[in-house]
């Protein structure tokens, strides 16, 4: 389990043009399908996600049609279809790899295209496997009401990813789906999980759901902060707009770490489509933030800074606004030592 979403598990390419040169899916195929270690069967399924992905956002970039690749379907199809293996690595199997393990991979980075691919992967595994996703959601729901046992742990896990599946058709029944779980969910989980099946979308069940879970914790801040977070990380336009308000809500205390992490933390290193949005709005605002925390929390300004890590593997365009950024942090006077190492060290030659 030490190598999960493990990048060296899969060979680099490069967002301009397709690497012909990927080993074919044969192994890993046969792997992930019927193998009868899960532990391998995950490393497989994680293979090739990651090569379909990166390899059509290559593609995508000389204007080449998305296919969803039959070795993939069949190896989703065996794995929903597995009764057997523990459910909380079928569920692992099952997730594609996360936008900033697939970016590792990838230079120069496209982070539009790859999050375009991944989503577009999920919408076509779930339209082409939707019994499949049904029936395990189904399968995989506790009889009982909530335990924290192993069994039930697992099972949630799996139904989760699932239901994260099936909102991807961004269809009404599949909304409907997400809004009747989190309405019944007695743990947080499932609430949790059900906000963030329907966190992308444009539904009106996802605006219904965020307010009810406002209204039942707003006076539990550690909770709240999951709530701040879905928002921050939400792929939805307006995101980077709904980030600036909620840095008035009465919930958020710019004073409180936690509170920083959950939003502007959030935003800036886990919304990667959101923090490098090509008008460079993502970035003037982690580094308005920076400025402003680093006068009372050095430690956590140094944290959000660090998303400006990789500027220098982006495309040319990224990379000089993140540039122009770090350089107006470095400019700032009694800048912290903490903040000032790590934008230092980014702008050295």
């Amino acid at each position: 389990m030490s190598t999960v979403d493990d990048p060296r598990s899969v060979p680099p390419t490069t967002s301009t043009t397709p690497n012909h040169n990927l080993p074919r899916p044969n192994g890993p195929f046969v792997i992930g399908a019927h193998d009868s270690d899960p532990v391998c069967r995950w490393d497989a399924a994680q293979r090739i996600f990651s090569r379909s992905i990166l390899d059509q956002a290559a593609g995508g970039s000389q204007g080449a049609a998305f296919v969803l690749r039959p070795a993939l379907v069949e190896v989703v199809r065996a794995l929903l279809a597995d009764r057997a293996s523990d459910p909380a690595l079928l569920a692992l199997a099952l997730k594609p790899p996360r936008l900033s393990i697939l970016a590792d991979r990838q230079t120069p980075i496209d982070i539009d295209a790859l999050h375009r691919v991944r989503t577009q992967t999920m919408a076509a595994l779930a339209r082409e496997l939707a019994a499949a996703f049904e029936d395990a959601f189904a399968a995989h729901r506790a009889a009982g009401a909530y335990s924290a046992d192993p069994a039930q742990v697992a099972q949630r896990s799996l139904k989760n990813v699932c239901l994260a599946y099936l909102t991807t058709r961004d269809d009404a029944a599949s909304h409907a789906l997400a809004l009747a779980q989190f309405d019944a969910a007695d743990n947080m989980t499932d609430a949790i999980a059900a906000l963030a099946a329907l966190n992308d979308t444009a539904a009106d069940a996802r605006d219904i759901a965020m307010a009810r879970f406002e209204a039942r914790w707003r006076d539990n801040p550690l909770v709240m902060d999951k709530w701040l977070a879905l928002q921050a990380t939400s792929c939805r336009p307006g995101t980077l707009q709904r980030v600036r308000g909620l840095l008035s809500h009465p919930v958020y205390d710019a004073r409180n770490p936690n509170r920083i992490r959950s939003l502007v933390g959030a935003f800036a290193q886990s919304n990667l489509p959101g923090f490098h949005a090509a008008d460079g709005a993502g970035y003037a605002f982690v580094a308005d933030q920076v400025l402003t925390i680093d006068r009372s929390n050095p430690q956590i300004a140094a944290r959000l800074v660090a998303a400006f890590n990789r500027w220098r593997r982006f495309d040319t365009a990224r990379g000089a606004l993140q540039r122009d950024a770090l350089e107006r942090i470095a400019a700032a006077p009694a800048l912290s030592t903490d903040v000032a190492e790590i934008v230092a060290h980014n702008l050295a030659d």
